[in-house]
């Protein structure tokens, strides 16, 4: 008989604390973090680990075979979220997560300019991970876009700009050629009507204060 008293109480226990993780789970993740696949999460109160590793791989890609580039960063943005983010099967969805979370963070060369912006400077490689990756592969039907306002201060003197201030620099050049600058336009229009990109100077006061150099960079 006390066995049975013992069992019953084990489970009522086990019922109830069960009930409890799920609940405070729930409402992590109605905080500020993003859970998948169970225990496998993305955290965005933080950076990630190792963001610039992924960057500059994606950089890489950039002056090899320009048909290539959407293949290769797709992989290796899957492979950085298993390796780093312990993700053991990234979805299109935990991959976006992770590349807004860390978005004005992810430069490469010596310069840290946004690897978006780079893109720009390497003959096909933006219409392979713009027009080919983001807004087709990764565009899902629940509007889970990228976020193209990514920052980084590579301006005139250290200016901070955005990847639409990079673009319209890029169209502005007299030494660009006529269908370079048309697609680059099209593209433009695209990210400001669908996906809100916005110059510097439209930007809020809090989006410019993710830029973790934003509170060094502010003006006196």
């Amino acid at each position: 008989m006390k066995k049975v008293i013992f069992l019953a109480i084990f489970i009522t226990t086990f019922i109830q604390g069960n009930s409890q993780v799920q609940n405070t789970t729930l409402q992590i993740n109605q905080d500020s973090t993003i859970y998948f696949n169970g225990s496998s999460k993305i955290d965005n109160s933080r950076v990630s680990k190792r963001y610039s590793l992924l960057s500059h791989k994606i950089c890489s890609y950039y002056v090899g075979n320009a048909n290539e580039v959407a293949e290769k960063t797709k992989s290796a943005i899957k492979n950085h979220l298993i390796k780093y983010e312990n993700i053991i099967n990234p979805t299109t969805a935990q991959m976006i997560a992770f590349l807004n979370k860390n978005k004005n963070c992810m430069t490469c060369g010596d310069d840290n300019k946004h690897y978006m912006m780079v893109s720009f400077d390497h003959g096909n490689a933006y219409n392979q991970l713009f027009n080919v990756l983001y807004l087709d592969e990764f565009l899902t039907e629940d509007e889970n876009y990228i976020d193209v306002n990514g920052i980084s201060y590579t301006g005139a003197n250290g200016t901070p700009i955005t990847v639409l201030d990079y673009m319209y620099k890029r169209v502005g050049d007299p030494n660009i050629n006529k269908t370079l600058k048309a697609e680059i336009t099209d593209l433009m229009k695209t990210f400001e009507i669908e996906l809100g990109a916005k110059r510097y100077y439209e930007l809020t006061e809090e989006e410019k204060s993710e830029h973790p150099l934003y509170e060094n960079k502010k003006p006196d």
